[in-house]
């Protein structure tokens, strides 16, 4: 099922031999046709998937969501991606991504930590959990979701937004919403006269038309996250466009609780949604104690963050500069 996406990379086909024999794909039996599904980032394509479903447990080697570049499988499982559908040992399936090629460790056998890894393993769950939702594997959620207070939340989300500059990475996990900062950006245009060069490192910027909505933003302006932007410059300028001023959107997490007895973590992170898991020993050994439960909320939120940080930086200095930064809020 990899012949068509990677043919562009092996004009000839690959042919796998061991002790001079040819290696072929194993026959599985399935009940649902392999469909191919798109992995976008940002509406542009990346990579594509396939899943497929068995009629009973499959072998324990072929279980699990496989990632790939270039056709070299790097990771296989779930805990990878931090999705777990319903029948994990009925489900097999692979993302192939030829650009994570470029964010492998020297060892070729793990991607580093970075900005652009989470943005690519973003746009990989929103697309593997929209085929396991249509597969049937992904239990239903409750209309009205149980929340922490949304006081706390918006003191999480500020305290974020304070980190971000030295904790880039996490970009890509957060959502963004509501009013920040005013800042200015150049919106591309050919027919405008040149106002400046391009530059790295953009971020999303609201109200560039004058509209009183927010609409999805245009990234146009300074930040942090992965791209292009037009910086302003009398210097001989090579871009046209025009400068435009908005708003930065404000980093935004979603906080929800889970009950979930077999999972031994704390909680995780599934799409822009963090997740508290009520069911672990140690928040109902606190149960109704509400303070004791807001810091536990707050030290797992910090703590599921903590390892999605780039590889190079302590898990424990972020758990400590996020409480240290709530701490000091008045």
């Amino acid at each position: 099922m990899m012949n068509k996406v990677l043919g562009e990379e092996y004009k000839n086909g690959v042919t796998v031999y061991v002790n001079n024999r040819k290696v072929t794909a194993p026959t599985l039996c399935v009940h649902n046709e392999i469909q191919p599904f798109p992995i976008q980032d940002k509406k542009r394509p990346v990579g594509i998937g396939f899943l497929c479903k068995s009629q009973e447990d499959l072998p324990e080697e072929h279980r699990g969501l496989a990632i790939s570049t270039l056709g070299k499988v790097i990771k296989q499982g779930w805990d990878w991606i931090g999705i777990y559908p319903r029948n994990p040992s009925r489900l097999m399936g692979i993302v192939e991504v030829p650009a994570m090629a470029g964010i492998l460790n020297t060892q070729k056998e793990d991607f580093q930590k970075c900005a652009k890894y989470y943005e690519f393993r973003k746009a990989i769950e929103k697309a593997v959990l929209e085929r396991l939702s249509q597969m049937g594997e992904i239990p239903t959620s409750r209309d009205t979701p149980e929340r922490i207070p949304k006081w706390l939340e918006k003191e999480i989300e500020r305290v974020l937004g304070e980190l971000l500059p030295e904790f880039p990475e996490l970009q890509a996990l957060l959502e963004r919403r509501g009013r920040g900062e005013q800042v200015s950006g150049v919106i591309p245009h050919d027919q405008a006269p040149p106002v400046g060069t391009v530059v790295e490192g953009v971020e999303v910027m609201t109200g560039t038309t004058g509209g009183a909505g927010e609409g999805g933003g245009v990234p146009i302006t300074k930040g942090e996250s992965s791209g292009e932007r037009i910086e302003p410059s009398t210097d001989e300028p090579t871009e046209s466009g025009y400068e435009r001023s908005g708003r930065k959107r404000l980093p935004a997490l979603e906080i929800q609780f889970a009950d979930d007895p077999s999972r031994e973590e704390l909680g995780w992170l599934l799409g822009s949604v963090l997740f508290i898991n009520q069911g672990h020993p140690a928040y109902r050994k606190i149960s109704g104690n509400t303070q004791a439960e807001q810091c536990h909320q707050l030290f797992t939120v910090a703590w599921v963050l903590s390892h999605h940080i780039e590889s190079s930086k302590a898990p424990q200095e972020f758990i400590n500069r996020f409480l240290l930064g709530w701490g000091k809020r008045t």
